[in-house]
């Protein structure tokens, strides 16, 4: 049996014609309707297998051609992930089409379509009239000006999306610099030393490079998946659109960075857009072979963990952003209740804490909260390898100064040579599995007591424990 594949994918054609031939078939193949058409001059084939949306001459123009050819008694089978709808397939079959597969997911699905379809004895030309000329295009200019118009929707919508984010970024870059307790600074303004004053020099936080690693991996795999990992071109065409996004939700990282401005939901739309791509591909393609299941659901992997980096970025933008309130602050009634909610998270542990009393300071609760939420947490993770955990809280006081406050613990510490470099945003000061999360709770709390106008520092030696030190 001589099949002809008529599709504007070389991969797929390729493939289909390699899985015919193992089946003792002879394939030929064309990518669009006239290459079709001349083909037939000089092979004439048992079945024609052809996609629909096509440059030049689409699917529908080639059947509709061959039918009115001396090439019509030809057995003519669609199959198609772009045009799924009832009357595009109403509209195949009255163009004399013999069957009509939707969204293929596999070419072995496609040959086992083609077996059953070709083994029905009904199949055998029982031609009906065809549409007039004026009624096949009156169809045929709906069913492209459908796929325009969806098209069009899909840009309008990002457009406006994308505004919106720039209004809202503006807005609040203008409200940042008018409320009290804010900055107070347009961006640009310059400070001492030639300086940008920015809210991420302002809290003085660094990005470790590694947070754009899940990115890279991302582009790398749509890379890949586009040089030909699928088997038509509706799945490279999502692909590049997710390699367009990747791009743009960098850029927008980029921003978030530098100024910590940029509104949640407008760093937030790209990473679910994509999310919704890798998951359309998923179900189109799931049967496609193993190697592209393991591509995406690595992927996904990859995409939740930068949307987790993002998330932590998105908190230190509320640092940033938030209205500082002066009020006194309980700093030893705080570090009890966040101890014991430490303790009560893993109550198998054995655990000493000591806590100053009588300690207080001006400054903003839930900043403050956080702030100790964050140097807690870590004292509580790095001696989790410890027979007993010690913890203490307590404060220096120097007449004439701010007190200084510090927490200790008999952890696993970190290098000296470290001390700076463990509080910028992803940097982290051990190897897995030793490190927990992202590597952002330092970074917080340096955010929210710079935000006061004071400093950190921090500790550590190797096997012997760890100490952070701190005014506002």
């Amino acid at each position: 049996m001589k099949i002809l594949i008529v599709d504007d994918n070389e991969q797929y054609r390729k493939l289909l014609s390699a899985i015919f031939v193992d089946r003792g078939w002879e394939a030929i193949d064309a990518p669009e309707g006239n290459k079709g058409m001349e083909l037939l001059r000089e092979h004439i084939p048992d079945v024609i297998l052809s996609d629909i949306m096509m440059p030049r001459m689409d699917g529908f123009q080639f059947l509709r051609a061959l039918r009115t050819s001396a090439f019509g008694d030809i057995i003519f089978i669609f199959y198609t992930s772009t045009y799924t709808k009832a009357s595009h397939r109403d509209f195949a079959l009255s163009l004399g089409a013999d069957a009509y597969i939707a969204k293929p997911l596999d070419p072995e699905d496609i040959v086992q379509a083609l077996m059953d379809i070709l083994d029905r004895k009904e199949l055998r030309p029982k031609r009906r009239e065809l549409p007039s000329e004026e009624e096949f295009l009156r169809l045929h200019s709906l069913f492209l000006s459908e796929k325009l118009m969806e098209k069009t929707e899909e840009l309008r919508k990002e457009s406006v999306e994308h505004r919106r984010a720039e209004d809202e970024l503006m807005q609040l870059r203008e409200k940042e610099r008018q409320r009290p307790g804010g900055y107070g600074l347009r961006p640009g303004t310059v400070g001492q030393g030639g300086t940008e004053m920015t809210p991420q020099t302002i809290l003085s936080v660094e990005i470790d490079d590694q947070v754009y690693t899940p990115l890279s991996k991302i582009e790398t795999i749509c890379e890949s998946l586009a040089r030909g990992g699928f088997p038509d071109s509706e799945g490279v065409r999502l692909v590049e659109k997710i390699c367009l996004s990747m791009h743009k939700l960098r850029n927008l990282v980029t921003e978030l960075e530098r100024n910590f401005l940029l509104p949640r939901s407008a760093v937030l739309a790209p990473i679910r857009r994509i999310q919704i791509m890798i998951d359309v591909l998923k179900k189109d393609y799931a049967d496609f072979g193993a190697s592209m299941g393991s591509s995406l659901i690595e992927m996904e992997g990859q995409l939740r963990q930068f949307a987790a980096f993002v998330e932590d970025l998105l908190k230190l933008g509320n640092v940033a952003k938030q209205t500082l309130k002066n009020e006194t602050v309980n700093v030893t009634g705080l570090a009890v209740d966040i101890l014991a909610k430490l303790r009560q998270s893993a109550p198998h542990r054995r655990s000493e804490f000591s806590v100053q009393p009588g300690m207080t300071v001006t400054g903003d609760a839930l900043l403050l909260r956080m702030a100790l939420e964050q140097l807690l947490e870590n004292s509580w993770n790095f001696t989790a390898e410890r027979d007993e955990a010690r913890i203490a809280v307590g404060c220096k006081a120097e007449t004439g100064s701010k007190p200084e406050f510090y927490i200790r613990d008999n952890g696993i510490g970190f290098p000296n040579d470290k001390a700076k470099q463990i509080f910028n945003a992803f940097a982290k000061a051990h190897e897995p599995p030793r490190t927990l999360g992202n590597g952002i709770g330092l970074t917080l709390a340096k955010a929210a007591i710079r935000r006061h106008g004071g400093d950190i520092r921090g500790h550590g030696e190797p096997g012997r424990g760890a100490a952070f030190y701190f005014m506002v």
